[in-house]
């Protein structure tokens, strides 16, 4: 929360420069209201909210992202190409991890919420390749559902989530194809240039 109203967190944390007095007195402040706020207890509370509110919670996190994405560079979310800035990623990983954290809380109902979820994975995982934290967030989201929900639930909804691994699959077979490709053709270097530094 802290790296996303920039005062801290994990890509704060991580530059060399270092924060001011006033800084480090305005992080305080700020992790006393977090504190206050018990955010955790949106996540709690979240078994207790009827099915059409919980629908909603989902949807709204979403779209939360969406609009991140798409005012990250004036942009819709499916034409995002470009790196996002630490503040965005670390905002989408925060949603990233409410909307787990939900869903790990509402197995019972987790057929009513997933088609919404495993999409909002797939998008991330297919979308954000040049922002590996955020792509790790989602893949080991994804793990923690399935790790929680494979063997508990009925078949339809357990198949569901094995099918939904097979994202990880081709997220590996392409890299995995991409610097085969490019080593065969000793183009690795120059082509890794160009994906890192697009124009």
């Amino acid at each position: 929360l802290l790296s996303w109203f920039g005062l801290g967190g994990s890509s704060y944390d991580s530059r060399e420069v270092k924060p001011t007095p006033d800084q480090q007195q305005l992080i305080k402040i700020a992790q006393n209201v977090i504190l206050e706020c018990h955010p955790e207890q949106l996540i709690v509370d979240g078994k207790y909210l009827t099915s059409s509110a919980l629908t909603e919670l989902v949807n709204a996190i979403v779209q939360a992202s969406s609009a991140i994405v798409s005012q990250s560079e004036g942009m819709a979310p499916s034409q995002q190409t470009k790196k996002l800035n630490e503040q965005d990623e670390d905002a989408l990983v925060l949603y990233l991890e409410l909307m787990v954290s939900i869903t790990l809380e509402n197995k019972d109902r987790l057929s009513q919420i997933w088609p919404s979820v495993q999409h909002h994975l797939q998008w991330i995982m297919s979308t954000f390749g040049r922002n590996p934290v955020l792509v790790e967030r989602a893949v080991v989201g994804l793990l923690r559902l399935a790790n929680r929900n494979l063997f508990r639930l009925k078949d339809d909804i357990a198949e569901e989530i094995l099918h939904s691994l097979a994202m990880l699959l081709v997220i590996f077979y392409f890299r995995s194809s991409l610097m085969r490709i490019l080593s065969e053709t000793g183009t690795i270097e120059s082509s890794l240039s160009v994906i890192d530094n697009p124009q």
